[in-house]
């Protein structure tokens, strides 16, 4: 039994921290991102150089102070979950050669991997996972070095954004304990890893001017997602609003019985109304009449009788919602336009965000239904 007070949260004594492997994770990734000397540079905001000192937010520090800032949280980190890295600032020092650092991180990653897997596939599962979504950005090399032998490389946006490394990082996603993110954020974050998926195996989308920006913002809506735990509606804009008509077409088929049935009971209860007129009484408009009125009763049988129909169509609501979060969640190039204008860029950007976070395999969990 918990003691009263404790955090029903906090793990037991001696399991490794989910939050704090998730920070990890994130950390291992970027710190080698930044030792690596090929490896991105985030733009950042220069600071005024009067007065001297400016206090400058997280994104405005240098290179070196961000580096060494990553190396004192790796140590924190692992130290919190019992891993030691006692070894890491000298290994990781400044003026080190590069073999030799990628070499220690590659070492303490399987450590780090062994030592978690051991004590908590949970905590393991978390580290990998912002790990892995880090990657996506800290682990991007030079174009140039994209290809190898008519192959993609480790450090090419094919390989990082690849259906394998996609499906596993939404498996990870989806193994991610309850509570740990929005209930709507890993649906989100699937959706758009797919649309990177998209820009990576397009050769035009992918040369795009703007693409190292844009996937910098992207993971940084990662890391709010997932390790700062924002809700992922915030970055709906107001009135935004899907422009394909998937949904509307979902719905037809979904109430294609009903629709059906009502529009055939209508018919024929005009048709009654035409053919009695016309024939005055006997078996003819007797029969229409009672075919209409048939009609209409069992599109109300339909209509009461398909709860099936109802969860379905809670599920239809709950997945253009989850599209609509997606696609405010994904950050990806704009797409070059047909006839080169920005309008037409921008409708054919939207229109393939919203196909390819359709084709994301984790939904938003739905509560069963009453029995």
């Amino acid at each position: 039994m918990s003691e009263a007070g404790a955090d029903p949260e906090a793990p037991e004594a001696g399991t490794p921290d989910v939050r704090t492997a998730i920070r990890l994770g994130w950390a291992v990734a970027e710190l080698r991102g930044r030792c690596w000397p090929d490896g991105p540079r985030p733009t950042t905001a220069s600071l005024p150089v009067h007065p001297e000192h400016t206090l400058p937010l997280r994104s405005q520090r240098r290179d070196d102070a961000a580096r060494l800032s990553a190396v004192r949280t790796l140590v924190s980190l692992a130290g919190e979950l019992q891993i030691p890295v006692d070894d890491a600032d000298e290994s990781l020092a400044d003026g080190r050669p590069w073999p030799e650092m990628s070499t220690y991180v590659f070492d303490l990653d399987a450590r780090i991997q062994d030592s978690l897997t051991t004590r908590s596939e949970t905590a393991a599962n978390a580290y990998l996972l912002a790990r892995g979504l880090a990657e996506c950005y800290w682990g991007l090399g030079p174009e140039s070095e994209w290809r190898f032998r008519k192959e993609d490389t480790g450090v090419s946006l094919r390989f990082l954004f690849g259906q394998d490394r996609r499906r596993e990082l939404t498996r990870m996603l989806g193994r991610l304990e309850s509570g740990q993110m929005h209930p709507l954020s890993a649906s989100a974050i699937s959706g758009s890893i797919e649309a990177w998926g998209k820009v990576a195996d397009d050769p035009v989308w992918s040369s795009a001017p703007t693409l190292r920006d844009d996937l910098y913002e992207q993971v940084r809506r990662w890391y709010q997602l997932l390790l700062l735990r924002q809700d992922p509606t915030t970055l709906v804009k107001p009135y935004a609003r899907l422009s394909s008509p998937h949904g509307f077409r979902r719905a037809l088929r979904l109430y294609r019985p009903q629709f059906l049935m009502g529009f055939a009971a209508v018919t024929l209860i005009a048709l009654f109304f035409v053919v009695r007129d016309q024939f005055g009484g006997g078996w003819i408009p007797s029969l229409v009449g009672f075919l209409g009125v048939s009609g209409v009763a069992l599109t109300g049988v339909l209509a009461r009788a398909k709860n099936t129909a109802e969860r379905l169509a809670t599920r239809l609501r709950q997945d253009a919602y989850t599209d609509l979060v997606a696609v405010a969640v994904a950050s990806v190039p704009a797409y070059p336009g047909a006839d080169g204008s920005s309008r037409s860029s921008a409708r054919d950007t939207a229109n393939r965000i919203e196909d390819a976070v359709r084709q994301r395999s984790l939904t938003t969990s739905t509560p069963p239904p009453d029995a």
